[in-house]
């Protein structure tokens, strides 16, 4: 015989003074904090947070993006914390021109950090239409570094580019370009990516249908029918998945 834990989930991302049910006595209780996120403006908050290195947490925002100043702090990358999609997004300007992401979770090669997310994202079944380009950027990709967390029921379409013409490194991938002991699941990708690195340059340059780097992870139930490209560099590591 085994030992079960009983896991409740207590959702309170519209009521924010409410507090979890007390205790039951003998029953051992996780009760992770979940939130929704319904427009881009929350996701983009969501990254700016994460890779902030907020791991005091912070409070959530409104549809608008403006921070809620009441209720609780969320953790922004413990991994006790969920974040739910609510709806399909898309990340593209205004008349479906290419921008530029700030991916959720990020690397600074020049000081040697990395800020990762670490919590649970459920995609919910959404998918994330996206148009983004990236010029030098370290990690692209709608999450950078995810190390210890996970990124599930999630389908992502559409283009992004990436160019590097300096640095020591660029990873490329629609749905994660860093993954480091996480957990992929669920997840497909329409998106076409491509990489392009100056000839000249020596680094680490890698392009993924779904991760770039792949560090001890798990990618399960997933695929890529996206095209992956790598030009200009011959040092360029390009894969179907990862």
């Amino acid at each position: 015989s085994g030992a079960y834990k009983l896991l409740f989930v207590w959702k309170n991302d519209s009521s924010w003074g409410d507090q979890p049910p007390a205790a039951v006595d003998n029953i051992s209780m996780q009760v992770p904090v979940s939130y929704s996120i319904s427009t881009v403006a929350q996701l983009a908050y969501l990254a700016d947070k994460v890779n902030e290195g907020d791991r005091e947490g912070f409070y959530w925002c409104n549809a608008a993006g403006e921070s809620l100043e009441t209720g609780e702090k969320i953790p922004a990358g413990a991994s006790e914390t969920i974040f739910k999609l609510q709806n399909d997004l898309t990340i593209a300007g205004e008349n479906g021109e290419a921008i530029t992401w700030e991916p959720i979770g990020n690397v600074d090669f020049a000081n040697n950090v990395v800020s990762s997310f670490s919590g649970y994202f459920n995609g919910n079944g959404h998918v994330i239409t996206m148009n983004i380009e990236a010029t030098d950027a370290a990690f692209v990709g709608l999450f950078g570094a995810v190390e210890g967390g996970t990124v599930t029921n999630l389908g992502v379409s559409g283009t992004m580019t990436a160019e590097v013409t300096s640095g020591e490194g660029c990873y490329v991938a629609p749905i994660c370009a860093g993954a480091m002991e996480a957990n992929i699941s669920n997840c497909f990708s329409n998106v076409d990516v491509t990489l392009s690195v100056d000839e000249e340059l020596e680094g680490m340059y890698a392009v993924g249908g779904i991760c770039a780097i792949n560090d001890e992870s798990s990618i399960s139930n997933s695929f890529n029918s996206g095209n992956v490209s790598g030009i200009g560099n011959e040092g360029i590591m390009a894969g179907g998945i990862c």
